[in-house]
């Protein structure tokens, strides 16, 4: 797919999302809108949130900025996550199945995709079970932590 496409299907969720909602879809919203789905490949706070749109020259504030997410999250356009105990993390939910690898010593997250079998809902339907959606959360340590932390052994 290609970055036009990709766009004009963005577009298209952003107003499809509008039509079966009814909720105003205010100059702020778009801003956040636009924020997540133009960095879809990226994880956010709110604060992350709150710093884009000082860059970009159009200041929204945390309050605005957390009860956009929050309606967001309750139509489906963006993923709320608490991979660690910090705050909660968001992604723009309108991209390929994929699952996290989170660092447990710096909280890096990786996505990581072919983890679950392609024929996932086949199996499930065979034992009786209809799944909406599934999220693999895997922990662990990042290649740089794992050197640092085996250093630390090696020298102690």
């Amino acid at each position: 797919m290609n970055e036009s496409t990709l766009a004009l299907s963005k577009n298209d969720i952003r107003d499809d999302f509008v039509k079966k909602t009814g909720i105003k879809l205010t100059t702020r919203r778009k801003i956040i809108y636009n924020i997540l789905a133009q960095n879809s490949n990226k994880h956010f706070t709110a604060k992350d949130i709150e710093s884009m749109t000082y860059r970009l020259n159009t200041p929204t504030s945390i309050s605005t900025i957390y009860r956009t997410l929050e309606l967001f999250e309750k139509w489906g356009i963006i993923i709320r996550h608490n991979f660690n105990d910090d705050s909660a993390i968001y992604e723009y939910a309108y991209k390929e199945d994929h699952h996290h690898l989170i660092c447990k010593a710096c909280g890096k997250v990786i996505e990581i995709s072919g983890l679950v079998p392609d024929n996932l809902s086949e199996q499930l339907l065979k034992v009786g079970f209809h799944y909406i959606s599934y999220s693999l959360k895997i922990y662990g340590y990042c290649d740089q932590c794992r050197e640092h932390i085996n250093k630390i052994v090696l020298e102690g």
